[in-house]
């Protein structure tokens, strides 16, 4: 086992992998993502206060990726992303980072990677970034078109300090390199599609690589908060291949965002990705699969 926390320089505060699943690149490589947060150097008294009442506060949020070339037997930490910035309303010259948090990573090319991960910011939408296999970065962090569920409204969310800030959702992305295709032609994001709560767990794609989204297509309408997305591969009596669909496997339940009373495997079609709307289209529903784990 590695110790991960030593590959970090300097060592994180903490440091929380994924959450879902790791790749495997065409190089050999497994590049897990993740996140890290460091402490700020802080004066005396602060120091000690923060030890003891707020261990989060003057904390730093990035995302960043650990890999293994030995098949997962020991692992190295990758660069970590800066965060993507924006100026906050009403606070000319200011700038504020959105503190990158829980992502999941693809692979759109040969040793270029998408990340993309929630943000601490409970205003804003979700954080990308273009890296390679070592985590460094391709194309600065910006924000997306992607929203996340926020009961914060933006004027008071100004007032909340940096450390007691915890928006979004958990989200995840994943490839999809059809055959006689050598680089990744649909990027495909699951999470709650909802601004203000965790409900309508919803897919979108985008076909250039993640810069612009689809509208999204809802597998859940109810509360659902986590998931993850997967490829599942269905053979025939003898073993051929018959058909490539892909898996969404979500946390749901009926009476609240928290509740997660069912696990819940979905499964649906290429085509119906490809169907989806962009632009001002109206928000797509489908019959889910609803297969329950749990």
């Amino acid at each position: 086992m590695t110790y991960i926390f030593k590959e970090f320089i300097p060592e994180p505060l903490i440091y929380a992998p994924g959450p879902g699943h790791c790749i495997l690149a065409k190089s050999g490589r497994i590049i897990l993502s993740g996140n890290v947060q460091y402490k700020k150097k802080l004066r005396r008294l602060t120091a000690f206060l923060s030890k003891h009442l707020a261990p989060f506060y003057g904390s730093i949020g990035k995302t960043c990726i650990i890999f293994s070339d030995d098949g997962g037997k020991t692992w190295k930490a990758g660069t970590e992303v800066e965060s993507a910035t924006y100026k906050p309303f009403l606070i000319p010259g200011y700038i504020k980072h959105v503190h990158g948090n829980e992502s999941q990573v693809a692979e759109i090319s040969d040793n270029e990677f998408y990340l993309n991960s929630r943000t601490k910011e409970p205003t804003k939408n979700r954080q990308s970034v273009v890296i390679n296999s070592s985590g460094n970065v391709l194309k600065p962090a910006e924000l997306t078109d992607l929203y996340e569920p926020s009961k914060i409204p933006r004027l008071i969310s100004m007032f909340i300090p940096n450390f007691l800030q915890c928006g979004g959702c958990e989200g995840s992305v994943l490839n999809l390199v059809p055959e006689g295709y050598s680089d990744c032609q649909l990027l495909i994001f699951s999470n709650p599609a909802n601004k203000r709560s965790r409900k309508n767990l919803s897919v979108r794609v985008s076909k250039d690589r993640g810069r612009k989204w689809s509208e999204p297509l809802t597998l859940h309408s109810g509360p659902a908060a986590y998931s993850d997305l997967v490829t599942v591969t269905n053979f025939g009596d003898e073993g051929e291949e018959k058909e490539t669909q892909i898996g969404c496997l979500y946390e749901c339940g009926e009476r609240g965002e928290y509740e997660a009373s069912r696990i819940v495997l979905d499964l649906f079609s290429e085509k119906e990705l490809k169907e989806c709307k962009f632009k001002e289209d109206e928000k797509m529903h489908r019959t889910p699969s609803n297969q329950p784990l749990l």
